[in-house]
């Protein structure tokens, strides 16, 4: 160290070349890349985690709904059995039940004919990234 503090360099490291500073550099911009690459798979195992309990969760919800609905199903041919034999109130709610299914069934199929199944606009940016890639190299 000099006198008024400033540190002092050794000719060696002051004079290093225009590769080794690059090279430097690049081995800098590797470790940033695979620290943030590192970091993003620990957060991305966090969320999947966080996601997995979710999804269980609405698991048992689903089942305890279906118990729920099965239950109501029960309430409702016994109600109609009061003023209708049993297997009629039965065959009454399943009709029901089915045309119900039916109708479901049939918005969700048109629904399902009016996705594109393919990303149109990922595809039209990687075209357009490859047509300038092309372009730059002739």
């Amino acid at each position: 160290m000099r006198e008024n503090g400033e540190i002092s360099t050794s000719s060696a490291s002051a004079a290093r070349s225009f590769g080794q500073i690059a090279s430097a550099i690049i081995h800098d911009f590797q470790d940033f890349f695979i620290a943030e690459a590192k970091l993003a798979a620990a957060e991305l195992k966090d969320k999947v985690r966080k996601y997995a309990r979710a999804g269980g969760m609405l698991a048992v919800a689903g089942l305890f709904g279906f118990f729920a609905f099965a239950c109501l199903t029960t309430t409702f041919i016994v109600a109609l059995a009061i003023v209708l034999p049993l297997w009629l109130s039965a065959l009454i709610i399943a009709v029901l039940f089915g045309f119900i299914a039916g109708g479901a069934f049939l918005l969700g199929r048109m629904a399902l004919e009016r996705i594109d199944p393919l990303p149109r606009r990922a595809l039209q940016l990687f075209r357009e990234m490859m047509e300038r890639i092309a372009s730059r190299s002739q």
